[in-house]
């Protein structure tokens, strides 16, 4: 029977719910198991009803739950006093030491303090931690750790359940090593087919005097100070304040910028063209970015500009629009960007993103294909994530019933590590020691992620149950992890495997040996040429046996 006075949970909610109870509750169960929904899934929602649950009977202990920075603690408090009143919620934030509720919500930050953690050890039974793909950084497994987390099946300690939209990161760090296994998922174009979310469309801003290719790189992704400057020299600013006036006029809209000093700009000169807009930022006083944020949300601006404070946690249904003026090549950042315009709202039939980039140059950039683990292979201009979708499947580019045969290519060609093929179809992240897979499991539409040495025999699988995205994921960063060479050798960015690198005689006398043609191809092509052979001797004839069965069970 539901609780009086809690939010009624979505199908899709139960399920998530049931299934992590599964996971910890199974012999030799799991203690960090993960769940993977959209943005606008309603993950407080679940972690109400989990809280509730686990003081129900479900386990013994008070229930933490972590988030990434301290302005996203009144937020999750907020919602979890309206969706469970019957619960008392604290607060472990600045002079704020709440610790006699049944529910603590901490930043990662506070509660990695000894003085704010030790009083709590032995206290906790359930650990929720929001926005989990920051779960490889120190201070989040330093908290994981206090409370027990990483002991054995069976040992006395706390559990951690991981809730995020995207399981990766945009560094190497491993999560790997932190989740232990993606025991629920959903797709954004489930939640969208539900009515849960708006469907959306994209329109690309090219901005002539842009030349991404120039800005400097860290951890893979653009150096914001360096993107800010040359959105500045490049005309970007004016560029994409008159692109506002031509497709989104009127939406109430959310500018990403990678800077304060370039969200500045872009509040300034929509400004200068009449445009209702403020701005927030990180270092703004939180009573003052509390008022704006209420004031956009009653309709007082148009669009609201910021420098990375509104990606994760935010909440305004009535925003529409996203301007993308912080291009990135990370997935995740994407993801949690656009997420935030996605939410239903009267009148929103489709949300508006607008993707800023250069003109003359091929791009790494993430895009709206990013936002479904299904992979949409490309969306046409004007095409909504929905209609582009029913295109491919129409195509047979797409199929959302889970066949292995139809994983799309696009995924690994947009991964900044370079994904190959084995002559099978197994697709692999080569390494000097390894190589780490991904299979496809006999049942269902999902992957497990294997290891093996690339001399001799041997192997293991090391994540099972994952959707397609989660397991290139685990696969990339157990890859990174195991081989310190893997950053040089699997980079598509790495400087050997430039065009105008020839390939050495030893390269070219291994692939003639091995009954291979390298003749035309560069260092990077012959090298690839050698390994795809290589590998396929150890997985295809395994690979081809795991198909069948697949092929069979559906």
């Amino acid at each position: 029977m539901m609780a009086p006075g809690i939010l009624t949970l979505r199908r899709y909610q139960e399920e998530a719910i049931t299934a992590v109870w599964a996971a910890l509750e199974r012999p030799g169960g799991l203690r960090r198991p993960a769940v993977v929904l959209p943005t606008g899934a309603g993950k407080t929602v679940i972690f109400s009803h989990m809280s509730r649950m686990w003081h129900a009977g479900h386990g013994t202990g008070k229930v933490v739950v972590l988030v990434h920075r301290d302005e996203l603690v009144r937020q999750a408090v907020n919602k979890l006093r309206s969706a469970a009143p019957m619960l008392s919620v604290g607060v472990v934030k600045g002079a704020q030491n709440e610790l006699d509720t049944d529910v603590i919500v901490a930043s990662v930050q506070t509660l990695a303090k000894p003085a704010r953690l030790f009083p709590l050890l032995d206290k906790v039974g359930l650990v929720i931690v929001d926005e989990c793909h920051h779960a490889a950084a120190t201070t989040y497994t330093r908290v994981l750790e206090e409370f027990g987390c990483f002991r054995a099946a069976g040992e006395p300690g706390a559990v951690a359940v991981g809730f995020t939209a995207t399981m990766s990161r945009a560094d190497s760090r491993a999560l790997g090593d932190v989740w232990q296994e993606v025991v629920y998922t959903k797709d954004i174009l489930d939640l969208i087919a539900m009515g849960h979310l708006s469907n959306v469309k994209g329109k690309l801003v090219t901005i002539d005097g842009l030349s991404l290719e120039e800005v400097k790189r860290t951890r893979g992704d653009y150096q914001v100070n360096s993107l800010s400057e040359i959105l500045q020299t490049s005309g970007a600013i004016t560029a994409v304040a008159d692109a506002y006036l031509e497709h989104a006029r009127g939406m109430r809209t959310l500018l990403f910028a990678p800077t304060v000093e370039s969200a500045r700009l872009f509040s300034t000169a929509l400004e200068e063209r009449g445009v209702r807009s403020a701005m927030v930022w990180g270092a703004m006083a939180e009573s003052d970015r509390r008022r704006t944020l209420r004031r956009f949300d009653d309709g007082e601006f148009d669009v609201l500009c910021n420098c990375m404070v509104l990606t994760e946690g935010y909440d305004s249904p009535a925003a529409s629009c996203a301007i993308i003026a912080r291009p990135t090549t990370s997935a995740a950042l994407y993801v949690q960007m656009v997420g935030r315009v996605l939410r239903p709202y009267p009148g929103k039939d489709c949300a508006l993103v607008l993707d800023v980039a250069g003109a003359s140059q091929q791009h790494d950039l993430a895009t709206l294909a990013d936002l479904t683990t299904q992979r949409v292979p490309d969306i046409e201009p004007g095409e909504s994530l929905v209609e582009a979708a029913e295109r491919a499947i129409r195509q047979g580019a797409l199929d959302l019933s889970g066949d292995a045969s139809a994983v799309d290519v696009d995924l690994f060609r947009r991964s900044t590590s370079v994904w190959l093929q084995t002559y099978a179809g197994c697709w692999f992240v080569p390494t000097k020691e390894t190589v780490c897979f991904i299979w496809p499991e006999p049942a269902g539409d999902t992957f497990a992620v294997g290891v093996r040495p690339m001399r001799g025999t041997g192997g293991r699988f090391l994540q099972t149950g994952l959707d397609l995205a989660s397991a290139m994921s685990w696969a990339e960063q157990d890859a990174a992890e195991s081989d310190p060479s893997t950053m040089r050798l699997a980079s598509r960015g790495a400087s050997w495997r430039k065009a105008s690198n020839t390939a050495s005689d030893a390269q070219i006398d291994l692939a003639t040996g091995l009954g291979l043609d390298p003749t035309g191809r560069n260092k990077a092509e012959v090298s690839d040429m050698i390994t795809i052979h290589i590998v396929s001797s150890m997985l295809d004839r395994a690979f081809r046996n795991a198909k069948t069965k697949r092929e069979a069970a559906a």
